[in-house]
Protein backbone atom coordinates (compact mmCIF):
# COMPACT_ATOMS: atom_id res chain seq x y z
CA UNK A 1 0.00 0.00 0.00
CA UNK A 2 1.61 3.32 -0.90
CA UNK A 3 -0.37 6.48 1.39
CA UNK A 4 -0.86 9.47 0.04
CA UNK A 5 -1.21 12.76 1.87
CA UNK A 6 -3.33 15.96 0.39
CA UNK A 7 -1.51 18.38 -1.58
CA UNK A 8 -2.66 21.82 -2.31
CA UNK A 9 -3.56 24.20 -5.25
CA UNK A 10 -0.19 26.09 -5.30
CA UNK A 11 -0.63 29.69 -4.46
CA UNK A 12 -3.41 29.16 -2.03
CA UNK A 13 -4.09 28.35 1.55
CA UNK A 14 -6.48 26.68 3.62
CA UNK A 15 -9.27 27.91 4.25
CA UNK A 16 -9.26 29.40 0.43
CA UNK A 17 -13.09 28.46 -0.41
CA UNK A 18 -11.57 27.25 -3.51
CA UNK A 19 -8.62 24.65 -2.09
CA UNK A 20 -9.55 21.09 -2.03
CA UNK A 21 -10.14 18.87 1.07
CA UNK A 22 -7.20 17.03 2.71
CA UNK A 23 -8.08 13.73 2.06
CA UNK A 24 -5.90 10.78 2.71
CA UNK A 25 -5.83 7.47 0.28
CA UNK A 26 -4.07 4.48 0.02
CA UNK A 27 -3.06 2.15 -3.43
CA UNK A 28 -2.06 -0.55 -4.11
CA UNK A 29 1.42 -0.47 -5.03
CA UNK A 30 1.28 -2.58 -7.94
CA UNK A 31 -1.64 -1.74 -9.66
CA UNK A 32 -2.46 1.62 -8.61
CA UNK A 33 -5.99 1.13 -7.73
CA UNK A 34 -7.19 2.90 -4.82
CA UNK A 35 -8.08 1.04 -1.76
CA UNK A 36 -8.92 3.71 0.35
CA UNK A 37 -9.98 7.19 1.17
CA UNK A 38 -9.41 8.97 4.95
CA UNK A 39 -11.61 11.94 4.68
CA UNK A 40 -10.12 14.36 7.27
CA UNK A 41 -12.72 16.86 7.37
CA UNK A 42 -16.17 15.02 8.72
CA UNK A 43 -19.01 15.45 6.57
CA UNK A 44 -22.68 17.08 8.59
CA UNK A 45 -23.85 14.83 10.86
CA UNK A 46 -20.67 12.42 11.11
CA UNK A 47 -18.93 12.07 14.34
CA UNK A 48 -17.37 15.78 15.13
CA UNK A 49 -18.22 18.08 12.81
CA UNK A 50 -20.19 19.67 15.01
CA UNK A 51 -16.09 20.97 16.08
CA UNK A 52 -16.12 22.78 12.99
CA UNK A 53 -17.19 26.85 13.21
CA UNK A 54 -18.59 28.58 10.98
CA UNK A 55 -19.21 26.52 8.35
CA UNK A 56 -15.64 25.57 7.99
CA UNK A 57 -16.33 22.34 7.17
CA UNK A 58 -17.65 22.96 4.26
CA UNK A 59 -14.53 24.03 2.18
CA UNK A 60 -11.11 23.43 4.08
CA UNK A 61 -11.67 24.13 7.87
Amino acid sequence: VVVVGSAHHVGLRPPSMVNTPGDVRGFDARTGALLWTFETIPEPGEEGSETWLEGSGSYTG
